[in-house]
């Protein structure tokens, strides 16, 4: 019921708003800070981060711009693009804390979180970004012409497994209980370019994938060790195929940032 009164007590907030010619209300954090991260000496950075902890009314997030900015707007790393020039330190880019509170004692949804997460970055980093359709090169996920190979999953929910390494290069990843979306950032981090579902599969699934990673740059889908690659590898075991295309994405384009201020 609260977080239906809050709802429409923001919805009549906006309609005064656009009545009187203000401004809409923009949904934010009760409290923020923003602080620079620093890892350990020798300490190596893979990815954007941006990760989000929810913990009650309490929100922890570690990200550099573009993470913060993937997680603020749902998107993946190939639809954002542009960065100002200040996030790059010593090669790479600066990774920030920010440890947030969210008005009341309620719970927030994770899509309420990323708004007001939208609202910090306006706030904080100044951030200014356009929306922009283009067609880029991708991989449609596909279901092959046997059919899938994925398990329905049944009973109750399973932490999945770490990766691990069975003899380098060789990855064993096991999935339990979880989407075929859940597969997409194995796939993108293995191959040369992003990847999109068009498998039409939206049940959660118990599924096993082994494959030799190999540097995408250097490896081709007819490359000497096609038949352990990871095209290979989701085609004999999961029933499912990379097929290149061509797709429209909307981009978001960052335009302008700021060093954030603390508080």
């Amino acid at each position: 019921m609260k977080r239906i009164a809050a709802f429409f007590s923001c919805l009549v907030a906006s309609t005064l708003c656009v009545l009187l010619g203000q401004p809409p209300v923009l949904p934010a954090f009760e409290v923020a800070s923003v602080k620079p991260h620093e890892f350990p000496a020798g300490f190596q950075v893979i990815g954007n981060g941006g990760t989000i902890r929810i913990s009650g009314n309490r929100v922890t997030i570690l990200g550099n711009l573009m993470g913060l900015v993937m997680s603020a707007y749902n998107v993946r790393a190939f639809q954002v693009s542009g960065s100002p020039s200040w996030t790059d330190k010593l090669g790479r880019q600066q990774d920030y804390d920010i440890n947030a509170k969210t008005e009341g004692d309620g719970v927030p949804s994770m899509d309420e979180v990323r708004r007001m997460l939208q609202t910090l970055l306006l706030d904080r980093f100044q951030l200014k970004l356009h929306r922009e359709t283009k067609e880029i090169a991708v991989y449609d996920l596909e279901v092959g012409k046997n059919g899938p190979k994925l398990k329905s999953h049944v009973g109750e929910t399973n932490a999945p497994e770490v990766p691990s390494q069975a003899g380098s290069p060789l990855m064993r990843m096991k999935f339990s209980n979880r989407s075929i979306e859940a597969l997409l950032p194995i796939l993108e981090n293995n191959v040369d370019r992003p990847v999109v579902d068009k498998t039409g599969l939206t049940g959660s699934y118990d599924f096993t994938l082994e494959f030799t990673r190999s540097n995408p740059d250097l490896v081709t889908r007819d490359g000497p060790d096609t038949d352990r690659s990871i095209y290979s590898a989701i085609q004999t075991q999961l029933g499912l195929k990379l097929t290149p295309a061509k797709e429209p994405m909307q981009i978001l384009v960052i335009d302008h940032g700021e060093v954030p201020s603390d508080n």
